[in-house]
C-alpha cells in the first residue's frame, strides 16, 4: 500500500483531531460570551431598576412635602376635620394603605388605564407628547373616581386627582415601577404624619 502522506477526508472530524479541539474551545468561550452577557444584563437590570425606585422615592418625598405645606394652609379655612363614623371604624393595618394599594392602585391607572389611553390618544394627537398628556389627564381622573367612596369624597377626590399627575409624571419619564416607588413613598409618609398629629391631638 502506497502511503501518500496525507490525512484521510474524515481526520478532520476524529476525535482528538485539531479541528475537534478548536470546536472545544470555541464552544467554551461562547458559553463563557453568554454568561457575561447575561451576567451583564442582569447587573444592568438591577441598576435600573434602583434608579427608578430612588428617583419614585425623590418624588414621592417632594409630594408629599408640597401636599402638606398646601393642606396645613387651606385646612383652616375648609375646615377639614376627621368624621366620626371614621374614627368609630377599626383601624386599617398599616401595609394595606401603605403597600397594597399604591401597588393595585398604580398598576389598574398607570399599567392599565393609562397605557389604553396613551394608545387610543396617539391615534388622535400622532404625537407622543399630546398623547402622554392626554393620557395623564384620563388615568388621573379615573384615579380620582375611585377615592369619592372615601369621607368628604369630592374633596379627598380632588386632591386625588392633583397629586396623581405627579405619578403619572413619574411613570412616564422612569416607568411603572418608579410610579408604585413614588406612590409607597407619598403614602407612607402621609400615615406618619397622620399618626404624629393623632399623637399630639391625644396628648
Amino acid at each position: 500500500m502506497i502511503s501518500t502522506g496525507t490525512q484521510p477526508p474524515h481526520a478532520s472530524f476524529m476525535p482528538g483531531s485539531q479541528n475537534d479541539e478548536n470546536k472545544s474551545q470555541f464552544l467554551k468561550s461562547s458559553w463563557k460570551s453568554r454568561g457575561v452577557s447575561t451576567s451583564s444584563g442582569i447587573s444592568n437590570f438591577i441598576a435600573d431598576s434602583a434608579h427608578a425606585v430612588w428617583a419614585g422615592f425623590k418624588q414621592g418625598r417632594s409630594l408629599f412635602l408640597g401636599s402638606a405645606t398646601v393642606l396645613i394652609a387651606i385646612s383652616p379655612i375648609l375646615g377639614m376635620q376627621e368624621d366620626s363614623d371614621t374614627r368609630s371604624q377599626p383601624p386599617t393595618p398599616l401595609y394595606i394603605p401603605i403597600v397594597v394599594c399604591p401597588i393595585l392602585e398604580e398598576l389598574l391607572c398607570r399599567g392599565l388605564v393609562h397605557n389604553l389611553a396613551s394608545k387610543m390618544t396617539h391615534y388622535i394627537f400622532q404625537q407622543k407628547d399630546n398623547a402622554k398628556i392626554a393620557a395623564s389627564c384620563l388615568s388621573s381622573g379615573f384615579f380620582g373616581l375611585i377615592h369619592l367612596f372615601e369621607p368628604n369624597p369630592i374633596l379627598k377626590a380632588s386632591i386625588a386627582t392633583v397629586y396623581s399627575f405627579a405619578f403619572a409624571r413619574t411613570y412616564n419619564e422612569y416607568g411603572l415601577l418608579s410610579s408604585i416607588s413614588s406612590h409607597i413613598t407619598y403614602n407612607l409618609l402621609l400615615n406618619i404624619a397622620d399618626a404624629y398629629a393623632e399623637t399630639l391631638s391625644n396628648s
